[in-house]
């Protein structure tokens, strides 16, 4: 086979990178059930024609991976209308890249850049990766220059304010309900309310004290001025 090329494709495999060892030729290849694959030069031709016996096994193919999983989770919220979380993403502005962003070989470039910026599979005991992709810029979208793979406590400090906040401070939201200015935190990727308050200085003040107290990484605000017009 003198036409394998690096990203290009030999039946359901993306040739990723060349392997040389001892004297023979292999390649690091990219399946379309989501697994990397070390070939034989030789035995590519076989790949022209043979199906993956992962997507036979599994009828969603590519999800198969866990990485791959990550792709689609992130293309689907930042495209789909009836995607969970959309409203957030995709109806906030939040894009994906362009070079992600495709069902060509958009996941190959996610998984090569996610590859060569940190990114594997190492579990918790709950099953969950110890990564997970961030926005560097909460306020961007998905791309190489804004994305990063880091574990859930530096994401949690990344977060954007809550969805509901029209305080201006993270963490800090007026309820209807209650009256109040309620301060929350989140802590294992699991929100947490520290307590209700007549002012949005004392909410801001509390959240800053449990941040203190429980020594958290978190990212302090700092109170300058009632910001909301949420009354």
């Amino acid at each position: 086979m003198n036409d394998i090329k690096i990203g290009g494709k030999i039946g359901v495999l993306t040739i990723l990178e060349e392997i040389k060892e001892n004297g023979c030729i292999s390649y690091k290849t990219l399946c379309e059930c989501g697994n990397t694959k070390i070939i034989t030069k030789c035995n590519l031709v076989k790949w022209s024609y043979k199906k993956c016996s992962c997507v036979r096994k599994n009828k969603g193919g590519l999800s198969y991976s866990p990485l791959y999983s990550v792709w689609r989770g992130m293309i689907n919220r930042c495209n789909n209308p009836k995607a969970h979380g959309y409203k957030w993403y995709g109806g906030k502005g939040i894009n994906v890249c362009d070079e992600w962003n495709n069902e060509i070989d958009g996941y190959v470039n996610f998984y090569n850049w996610s590859i060569k910026n940190g990114y594997k599979e190492d579990k918790m005991p709950s099953g969950k990766n110890k990564l997970t992709l961030d926005r560097i810029d909460s306020s961007k979208g998905y791309s190489p220059n804004n994305c990063r793979w880091v574990d859930y406590e530096t994401q949690l400090t990344n977060l954007s304010k809550l969805c509901t906040n029209k305080s201006g401070y993270t963490g800090v939201s007026w309820s209807k309900q209650e009256k109040k200015w309620i301060c929350v935190i989140s802590i294992n990727n699991h929100s947490k309310r520290i307590g209700g308050y007549k002012t949005q200085k004392e909410a801001v003040k509390a959240r800053n004290k449990y941040i203190e107290d429980n020594n958290l990484p978190h990212k302090k605000n700092k109170y300058i001025g009632d910001l909301s017009d949420a009354y």
